[in-house]
């Protein structure tokens, strides 16, 4: 009788590698992606338009898209921080990944190659991420900003009214 035991515990043992395993895998899906795929993904579609997007205009694109995407779904498009900088809302992977004057180039290199940051975009995400883009990516960077720094959204309620940061 011992060896059905010591079956019963390996299969135990594995089937709890098994969930605790399931649980990472769906809370980093559920957490979002990396945020510096989905800026890829807007510079991509401004590649596709022969256009440039300013490192202001791809932080706000991304912020906004995360922001849109919680809203509509109560789920995050983004897993990285957002900080309330005194200038704005800023993803620092994104700032510290695209510098100024370096935009373009790099990440655009960084898409064809397939690598680093790319993600298995879902539908939704795309939706999102699309529409996103639409939207707002005619608008000037100093546009975008104001977006974001409209009295009652979440970095002026940060950074002037001293409340904890909202999700996006």
């Amino acid at each position: 009788m011992e060896p059905v035991a010591d079956n019963r515990s390996i299969i135990a043992r594995a089937a709890e590698k098994i969930r605790r395993w399931t649980d990472k895998a769906v809370l980093f899906l559920l957490n979002g992606r990396d945020s510096r795929a989905v800026a890829n993904y807007m510079l991509a579609k401004a590649a596709m338009e022969n256009r440039r997007l300013t490192v202001m205009h791809l932080l706000k694109l991304v912020y906004i898209a995360h922001g849109w995407r919680l809203g509509l779904t109560g789920r995050p498009l983004i897993r990285h921080p957002v900080e309330a900088w005194q200038l704005g809302p800023v993803i620092p992977r994104v700032y510290e990944e695209f510098p100024p004057g370096t935009l373009d180039i790099f990440g655009l290199i960084r898409n064809v190659m397939d690598a680093p940051y790319n993600a298995a975009f879902t539908d939704s995400e795309r939706r999102v991420m699309d529409m996103t883009y639409d939207a707002y990516s005619s608008l000037s960077a100093c546009q975008l900003s104001h977006i974001t720094h409209e009295p009652g959204a979440p970095w002026d309620r940060v950074r002037n009214n001293g409340e904890l940061f909202a999700p996006i």
